[in-house]
Order: C-alpha cells, then structure tokens, then sequence
C-alpha cells in the first residue's frame, strides 16, 4: 500500500506541476511609447527621455533658496520639501558616486571637491555653471553636472 500511495502522490504532483507551466491567459500587447507631446510636460512617460542639466537646475533654483532659508534660520514650508530633498539627494548621490568610482579622464579626475563642502554648495555651484552658459542646460544631466564641478573644483594637475 505504501508504494500506491507514494505513485498516487507523484500523479498528483505531476498534474499540478503541468497546470501551472500552462499559461492561463494570453499576456497584453506590449503598446506604444508616449507621443513626444506628453514627454515634454512629464519626462517619465517616454522611456526614451534625457534628462537634462536644464531639468535638474528647474528643480534646484527653489531647493537652494530653501537651503538658504534653512542657513538663516527660516523655517521649510511643506510645499518646498520636495524639490529641496531631490536636488540635494541627486547631487549627493552624484557626488558620491564618482568619489567611490572616481572615472579619471586621461588620469586626470574631473574634480575634486573637498570633504567639507556641503550638498547646498554644490547645489550653487551647479546653478552658476548653468546661468553663465548658455548651452549648458542642454546637455545629458550626467555632463553637465560633471562639466559645473569641473569648473567649481578643479583638481590640481598632475606632475
């Protein structure tokens, strides 16, 4: 009786087992990306998306007069949150990021900021950079954060 029940088990088991490897509806069509009309007002809905020095500095401009507040003592309204926690973390997190891999252009790091410099600087710095010049707000955000703390803190050169 035991070897019955034991092959009655495995029967059972088996029936399952096929029953799940069947697809039980046929999965949706993928569709098509957003039209550009829509990625222009909201960036997220085209996959293909960019983001630009110009983006990130829309969001900076509110976040470092908030950091100014905060430096003089104000206090943050709720509605200036948002756009202070991502630009501050976006830059930080940049910042970080390079240190940790630290990508050297012909052995030359692209800068090198002090340990002492707060993300609200590099908020500043980054905003100067793209006020003075005029094609900077159009380049991928990757360069041209890289191309304001290049300019903001350059590294010594190597001898």
């Amino acid at each position: 009786m035991p070897a019955r029940r034991h092959n009655k088990r495995l029967l059972i088991l088996s029936a399952v087992l096929a029953c799940l490897s069947v697809p039980v509806q046929a999965q949706p069509a993928p569709q098509p990306a957003a039209p550009a009309a829509t990625a222009s007002t909201d960036p997220s809905a085209d996959p293909n998306y960019q983001y630009t020095a110009a983006w990130l500095a829309d969001i900076c401009r509110p976040a470092v007069k908030t950091w100014e507040k905060t430096k003089a003592g104000g206090t943050v309204e709720p509605h200036e949150v948002k756009d202070f926690e991502d630009c501050m973390m976006y830059l930080s997190g940049f910042r970080d990021g390079y240190d940790y891999l630290h990508k050297p252009v012909e052995n030359q790091p692209i800068f090198c900021i002090p340990s002492e410099v707060v993300t609200g600087k590099l908020a500043q710095a980054f905003l100067s950079h793209i006020d003075l010049y005029a094609d900077a707000g159009a380049k991928n955000i990757v360069d041209g954060i890289g191309a304001a703390f290049g300019e903001a803190y350059p590294c010594p050169k190597a001898k």
